[in-house]
């Protein structure tokens, strides 16, 4: 009788470990909320794009208009570790960390303040953001 409960606890444990390491990532994440600035994170495979984005328009003492975000769009390749979203860009640079979260069947990509304010409070934070693809 003991052999069975182990080998069933066994694989319980094994179907939960699969269901984990097969969670897919992949998709597009962008503010879940009108936003007129802010990110979007696309995952692919094991790669990312960066990309951020606003509707303020700056304009140079000469009249060009400038970029504001130079280092983006950022690609690299990303890892999660638990709920950390490591992004590793290919040209070197800061790695940055954000925090994978899914909730009622939903994806959310949070940086570290939204994760920390998800984790003291369980609301949701504004315009964290949501796995549209």
């Amino acid at each position: 009788m003991k052999i069975v409960t182990n080998a069933t606890g066994a694989v319980v444990f094994l179907a939960i470990f699969a269901g984990c390491a097969s969670m897919d990532y992949s998709g597009r994440y962008a503010p879940g909320c009108t936003a007129f600035a802010g990110d979007t994170i696309e995952l692919q495979g094991d790669r990312f794009v960066w990309e951020k984005f606003t509707d303020e328009v700056k304009i140079s003492a000469d009249g060009k208009r400038e970029d504001q975000f130079p280092a983006h769009p950022m690609k690299g390749h990303f890892e999660i570790d638990g709920e950390k979203l490591i992004l590793r860009p290919d040209a070197g640079g800061v790695t940055s960390v954000f925090y994978m979260v899914s909730k009622s069947g939903h994806q959310y990509v949070m940086n570290v303040k939204q994760h920390s304010q998800w984790r003291a409070t369980g609301a949701m934070p504004d315009c964290a953001l949501t796995r549209t693809q």
